[in-house]
């Protein structure tokens, strides 16, 4: 990526040999030259949120630039954007996305962020295309549900978040964050004083031995709440059509993580969010839920067992 940046510097002549010496022995190239269109798909991008420098910023845009000086087309598909405070962020964003030939937002705030690094051509507002996701076909649904003991059940489902957890505070001498504290204050609370089954649901997981994930986190909460016999973790990798059957098949979802969300509304579960960015409350507001998140930093399990009482007797939301 970067020998391309530097080779459509050279005069036009120059340029196109580079370009072709470079395709001769570059895979990646190779296949860029197979398509017509390249889209980054990431779900948030170019953030101060995330990473600190040029070669972080510069980085999340390397497919998209090569795209570009190949003479393909090249589209960020329905992500979150910004903020652009950092020098390096702001700096990367205003001199390659004019070069795009289509921005997707997906809420208003990213648009608006562009906006006023003055960063307007080529830029709609969508909502998240996991809207669109089916869910797994209904045999390998009820099989999948058969398997935990869930077919028929009523349950609650429980979506944690490492990346929630790992933003939370640490009380002094605490083994576990404010939020697991409070997530295990809240499942204790609703086994107490409902017939729910509870179903602990990691989203997002990692590869790399050793490290966390949200399966870290879900074991954490397991292992705290009271009443385990009726809490089900499910441990095993799921596609992301059999995560969206879990949650399209429970009476209510609770849960830090956006796809998620975008899961429970899609198919018309009631969903209660503890977010820690804007993009949560863009989702919710367009489906008419904005009551039904907390930040992480204020998350109290008490505020959020009465939402949730109220969450369950919402009727289906039909803007979507």
């Amino acid at each position: 990526g970067i020998a391309l940046i530097l080779s459509s510097l050279l005069p036009e002549k120059l340029k196109t040999l580079c370009i072709r010496r470079l395709l001769k022995k570059n895979e990646f190239c190779k296949i860029l030259c197979k398509y017509d269109l390249v889209c980054d798909i990431r779900g948030i991008s170019q953030t101060d949120s995330f990473g600190n420098g040029l070669r972080t910023y510069l980085g999340e845009n390397m497919i998209l630039i090569s795209a570009k000086i190949l003479g393909k087309k090249a589209m960020k598909l329905t992500q979150d954007m910004g903020p652009f405070n950092k020098t390096a962020n702001k700096t990367i964003v205003k001199t390659v996305f004019p070069k795009y030939d289509l921005i997707i937002a997906r809420g208003i705030v990213t648009k608006e962020l562009l906006n006023e690094i003055g960063i307007s051509k080529n830029v709609v507002v969508k909502p998240d295309t996991a809207f669109l996701l089916e869910k797994a076909e209904a045999i390998l649904t009820n099989k999948l549900l058969e398997n935990y003991g869930l077919t028929e059940k009523k349950y609650i489902v429980i979506v944690a978040s490492r990346q929630v957890d790992k933003r939370s505070l640490y009380e002094k001498d605490a083994t576990v964050s404010q939020y697991v504290y409070n997530l295990v204050r809240l499942i204790d609370k609703i086994q107490e004083e409902n017939n729910f089954h509870l179903v602990l649901l990691p989203n997002e997981r990692t590869n790399k031995k050793g490290a966390p994930d949200d399966l870290t986190v879900a074991n954490q909460i397991k292992r705290l709440i009271t009443k385990q016999e009726d809490c089900i973790l499910i441990e095993e990798r799921l596609n992301a059509g059999e995560l969206k059957s879990v949650i399209a098949n429970a009476h209510i979802a609770i849960t830090s993580r956006y796809h998620s969300v975008v899961a429970a509304l899609s198919s018309y579960v009631p969903v209660f969010v503890i977010g820690w960015g804007y993009k949560y409350d863009q989702i919710l507001a367009i489906t008419g839920m904005s009551g039904f998140i907390s930040d992480h930093k204020s998350f109290n399990a008490e505020k959020a067992y009465r939402s949730e009482e109220h969450t369950s007797e919402l009727q289906s939301p039909n803007t979507i």
